[in-house]
Order: structure tokens, then sequence, then C-alpha cells
């Protein structure tokens, strides 16, 4: 059967994209790409389709927004493969949130992975993630994605078991938000930009800080390098996370 290859991320620091472009580009050499970052209108795909479904955990979860974008997404049992990238913490329930969300909406998932990427926070855990042994570990994913779709048909789909406690981990968000220092030309990209709407366009220098996710997009993007966090608030979230992101963590497929 011939398919038409998709990717669809929720990817604020498009490093979760990257990886989901390069395991597509793996299969196929060429997908449609759907970043929802910043999308609102639904998407729906048929049999015919095979889906990437890619997203960064945030506290062991999948993102809220990305959540609530999956949850209007539908299939026809149409095959996908899902990815989580991770800060070299854990991604915890996320692949079992992510797969119960896109299985009640028509979506067959036929394989999983969960692959480490630098902290988009604290940038000394996880550097220089994705490494050469992950590339590696994303390249075979690809292969057997290959192998599998060969061969797989939807008559005799068997449920993909993939590591979560159905009780999921409390959603959290990181408590630290950006500010914006003195270096901003009122440009508004980052509020253009902001997946949850949390930069007002008119008062750049504000910030709602219930809505922001700490996704790290407005830090990433400012062409000024204007947005930044509190140096003390940064220090605190980095010894909160010493002993959960020392370890060196590794991939995982499930396939």
């Amino acid at each position: 059967m011939s398919r038409t290859y998709n990717i669809v991320y929720f990817s604020p620091t498009n490093t979760t994209k990257e990886i989901a472009k390069k395991v597509a580009n793996n299969l196929s050499g060429s997908a449609k790409e759907f970043d929802i970052t910043n999308r609102n209108d639904s998407l729906s795909f048929d049999k015919n389709d095979f889906v990437i479904i890619a997203i960064p955990v945030y506290s062991g979860r999948v993102p809220a927004l990305a959540a609530k974008f999956f949850s209007s997404m539908r299939g026809e049992k149409t095959p996908a493969a899902l990815i989580a990238t991770f800060g070299n913490r854990h991604y915890d329930d996320s692949l079992l949130e992510l797969k119960t969300i896109v299985q009640t909406n028509g979506f067959m998932v036929i394989a999983a992975a969960a692959f480490v990427t630098e902290h988009s926070v604290v940038q000394k855990f996880g550097t220089g993630r994705p490494n050469a042994e992950d590339c590696k570990e994303i390249n075979k994913f690809s292969d057997l994605l290959t192998s599998k779709l060969k061969s797989w048909d939807a008559t005799s789909h068997i449920d993909l078991r993939v590591k979560g406690n159905p009780n999921y981990r409390k959603y959290q968000t990181i408590p630290i938000k950006p500010h914006t220092t003195s270096s901003c030309v009122k440009c508004g990209l980052c509020a253009k930009m902001c997946p949850a709407g949390a930069i007002p366009s008119d008062e750049l220098q504000k910030m709602d800080n219930y809505k922001c996710i700490t996704c790290m997009r407005c830090v990433r993007i400012c062409p000024q390098k204007a947005r930044e966090f509190y140096k003390i608030e940064k220090f605190i979230a980095e010894k909160s996370l010493v002993k959960l992101c020392r370890e060196y963590k590794y991939p995982e497929i499930f396939i």
C-alpha cells in the first residue's frame, strides 16, 4: 500500500521537531509537516496515512496545550508512531498518555520511542544530546518502523505496550518564568509566537505567569536575547533538578 507520511509535532524550541524530521526522512525522504505549536485548527488523517506524533515531555506528561490539540485530531484506523523527547530526567507517563489520547481518536499506535535531548531550561543537563549514540538509536527506530510498516495491517494490529502509570503524574509546569530585559526593541516576535498567549502584544514587558508554560520559545527566538530568567530563580531550578538529571539516561524504543 502506498502511504502518505506525515509529522505532527509540538516543539517550542524546535528540538522535538528535528528528531521527528530525522525519523521521517529516514523512512520516506519526505513527509508533510504539521507544526501544532501555534496551531488551533484540527487535523484529520485516513487509513492511507502514516503519522509520526512528537512532543517534548513536561513534568512527565504531554504538554497540556498539545494534549488539547491531539484530543481533537482524528484518524481512521491510521497507523501512528509516537515520539517523546525529554531533558535527561525521565519521560514518565507521557508516552502512555499520548497513546491513550490518539488511540481514542482513531489512530493505531504501532511504535513509540523516548529520546534524550538537552534540558530546555537548564542546559547543563543533557548537554549535547542527542549525541552520536542517540542518533544511532534514532536511525534504529526508523529502520524498525520501516520493517513494521511493510508488514503491518489494521486487521492484525496488536496493542502496543509502553511504559507509564495510568494514574498519571500531577501535571505541573516549571515555576520559574522568563522576563524581558532592557535589550528589548519591542519587535513583538515573542508575543506572536508564544503558544500559550502569555505575552501581551501591546505590553511586551509583562507576562501572564498563569498562562506561561515555560516552554522557552520566547527565550530561544528573541533576536536581541532580551528574554531570560532571574539568576537566583535559575540557580534554584538547577539545584532542584540535580538529583533527577545528573545520571546519564538512554533512549527507549517500543515496537
